[in-house]
């Protein structure tokens, strides 16, 4: 269904999906100007309220907007889309993201399941119950396979494919992850998140100044955003290129003296530099200073693994709500 008697009102919508199918920061800002402009010809247009919703999550998510700014939006325009709409599927999804940037896994695994059951082909739903939920539980072959149904269904919104890369990644299978990253951008190079999945199924390979490249590109497309310089620092310190980590660290000291910051960059980086006191310490801050849907990840990132052994982390990991 349209969920809308303006037609004017849909073409923008649908506008808006062409944009924010290329699966770029620049294709999802494009895609919400279009939203926003069917909503401001038809203010019960639901479907268009949760693709604001869903665009704001993909900002939280990303980075190109912090989480503390872009989740409230993301709430207020799935709420609204339900309260137009209770049936529809695409805002329930974004209710369950939102859930996941707060830590509330009952509500994210209801949110995602009342989805499925209006549409259990929705490959939307599917999407973000394999990347959001499956994938940070460990439940990998379950989540890939879930996801690769998603890209079936809907092969032109690259998004999919890119989680289906990271969930690969996480999962350790780095060459698919490899495959499936390589795919995406050959259809659309200035796709920032298949170079961060790119970047991280290479070093899980061992490919170092490959990652660091894949990382170096992505905090390029990502206008250097916290997490991918911490991600580019870990990947400069662990193929043995400290000076240029410890640069890159000192650059983000800097800078959070006058901006917000998201302080998980910073962990990676104590990671690469193999500080795990530090490392624990921006994690801890990571988890105060929250929304940060990093966290979601931190039961199954290998780049956790030297923490593990540690009772700081499994406090972490129970605060986070995967241990009791």
């Amino acid at each position: 269904k349209k969920g809308t008697d303006n037609l004017a009102a849909y073409d923008l919508y649908l506008q808006g999906l062409y944009h924010q199918n290329t699966g770029t920061p620049d294709g999802f800002e494009k895609g919400l100007e279009y939203y926003n402009r069917a909503i401001a010809l038809d203010p019960g247009f639901a479907r268009a309220h949760a693709a604001v919703g869903y665009t704001y999550d993909q900002f939280g998510a990303w980075g190109i907007q912090h989480p503390r700014e872009a989740v409230p939006k993301a709430k207020a325009s799935a709420r609204r889309a339900l309260q137009l709409d209770d049936t529809l599927v695409e805002a329930h999804a974004v209710i369950g993201d939102m859930a996941v940037f707060d830590l509330d896994w009952p509500l994210v695994e209801a949110s995602y399941k009342r989805a499925l059951a209006l549409n259990p082909n929705s490959a939307l739903a599917l999407d973000s119950y394999s990347i959001l939920y499956l994938t940070p539980w460990g439940r990998h072959e379950e989540s890939i396979a879930t996801l690769r149904r998603a890209v079936e269904l809907d092969p032109h919104f690259l998004s999919f494919r890119i989680d289906l890369a990271a969930a690969l990644m996480i999962a350790q299978r780095n060459e698919e992850a490899i495959e499936e990253a390589k795919h995406v951008l050959a259809r659309e190079p200035t796709a920032s998140e298949a170079w961060w999945a790119l970047g991280w199924a290479s070093w899980g390979k061992g490919a170092h100044d490959t990652a660091v490249e894949a990382f170096q590109k992505r905090a390029q497309l990502t206008g250097q955003s916290f997490p991918s310089l911490g991600a580019l620092g870990f990947a400069y310190a662990r193929a043995g290129k400290r000076n240029e980590a410890l640069k890159v660290l000192a650059t983000m000291k800097e800078r959070a003296k006058k901006e917000t910051i998201d302080p998980i960059g910073f962990a990676w980086i104590y990671l690469g530099l193999d500080d795990k006191d530090a490392a624990l310490e921006w994690l801890q801050r990571t988890y105060e200073e929250r929304p940060n849907i990093q966290l979601a990840f931190i039961k199954v990132g290998i780049v956790y693994d030297p923490l593990r052994s540690d009772p700081r982390f499994t406090e972490l990991l129970r605060k986070v709500g995967f241990e009791k």
